[in-house]
C-alpha cells in the first residue's frame, strides 16, 4: 500500500499478482508478486507488462529457489529494470538487488523493522516495518498448521 501511495503522484503502476511481466518476448513470461512501472507503455497495457522499474517476489518454501535463480537469471536482462526484491515471509528479512553499471547489481540485506529500503533509481522509500506490518510471525522455531512457519 505504501509503494503505491508513493507511486502514484510520479505517474507510477504498481500491480500485485495476476499480472503477466513479459521476460522474454514469446519465450517467458511470469507473475511476480508486485510489479512497479513508470513506464508510458505498461501504464496502458491491459494485462502484460513489459518494462518493470521494481519486482517484488514475496519467498515461500516452495518458490525461494526458483526465486533466487531461474527468476533472477531472467530478471536481470530486463533493461528497465532498477531493483529486485526477495522479501521472506517467515523472518523479517529483505533481500534486494539494485542495478549498478550493465551487467553489473549490488546486493543489500535488511532484517530490522526500523531499517528503511531506498529504491534510489525510482525515488521510493520502503520502511521495513510497513513491509511487515500485518503480518504475523511464527517464534522461533514454531510452525502453522501446515507445518510451516508463518
Amino acid at each position: 500500500a505504501e509503494l503505491k501511495r508513493q507511486a502514484r503522484p510520479k505517474g507510477c503502476l504498481v500491480v500485485s499478482e495476476n499480472v503477466k511481466l513479459q521476460v522474454i518476448e514469446s519465450e517467458y513470461y511470469t507473475y511476480p508478486d508486485v510489479i512497479l512501472s513508470c513506464d508510458p507503455e505498461d501504464l496502458n497495457a491491459d494485462y502484460i507488462l513489459r518494462r518493470p522499474a521494481v519486482l517484488i517476489e514475496v519467498l515461500s518454501k516452495s518458490t525461494e529457489v526458483t526465486d533466487r535463480t531461474f527468476k533472477w537469471e531472467r530478471y536481470q536482462q530486463l533493461p528497465s529494470l532498477m531493483h529486485y526484491l526477495l522479501v521472506s515471509q517467515d523472518r523479517h528479512s529483505v533481500d534486494m538487488f539494485t542495478r549498478a553499471n550493465h551487467p553489473f547489481w549490488t546486493y543489500s540485506h535488511y532484517s530490522k523493522l526500523d531499517e528503511a529500503i531506498e529504491l534510489t533509481h525510482v525515488g521510493h522509500t520502503l520502511r521495513m516495518a510497513d513491509i511487515y506490518a500485518n503480518i504475523e510471525m511464527a517464534p522461533e522455531g514454531e510452525t502453522n498448521a501446515d507445518g510451516n512457519g508463518q
